[in-house]
């Protein structure tokens, strides 16, 4: 069974691009501000994997709150996730592939929510402030600014 809040939250991310309100445009400019092209291509992907699933129930109170949900009604975005656990409950696979596509938004939403953040490192005194413009990867540095990593040869000391 899906926890509910996953289902939630699945909806929330699957239906953010799609809202037709003032204010679901004025968040989508607010996470396209964050997120990368490709990201919105994975949202619109979720949504249209999730829509597709609904739908195919040709459950009319199922279609309404999708509709609704479209539009930003909050009460119909939680009536879907509802819908959308009940689904997920019955069909592993496609349960399997929306929790992955969902689990990759979350990632380069945490990503690029970091993005701009300044670290501070204090080595021997001396404070080094790095500014991460894109943390897609780890950078490594020794109290000199560099590291060498040595794959399967010990370094000789």
């Amino acid at each position: 069974m899906v926890d509910p809040v996953s289902a939630l939250t699945i909806i929330s991310l699957a239906v953010t691009p799609f809202l037709n309100t003032e204010a679901g445009k004025a968040s989508v400019g607010k996470i396209a501000e964050k997120l990368t092209e490709g990201t919105l291509k994975k949202m619109g992907e979720l949504w249209a994997l999730v829509h597709k699933k609904l739908c195919s129930k040709k459950l009319p109170e199922v279609d309404i709150a999708v509709r609704k949900a479209q539009q930003g009604d909050q009460s119909a975005i939680n009536n879907v996730a509802k819908y959308l656990e009940q689904v997920m409950g019955t069909d592993n696979d496609f349960a399997t592939e929306v929790q992955k596509l969902t689990q990759e938004i979350q990632q380069e939403i945490t990503i690029q929510q970091g993005a701009g953040s300044k670290v501070y490192n204090v080595f021997g005194g001396k404070v080094e402030e790095n500014t991460f413009t894109e943390n897609k990867a780890p950078i490594i540095k020794d109290n000199n600014g560099t590291i060498t990593i040595n794959w399967g040869i010990p370094p000789s000391h």
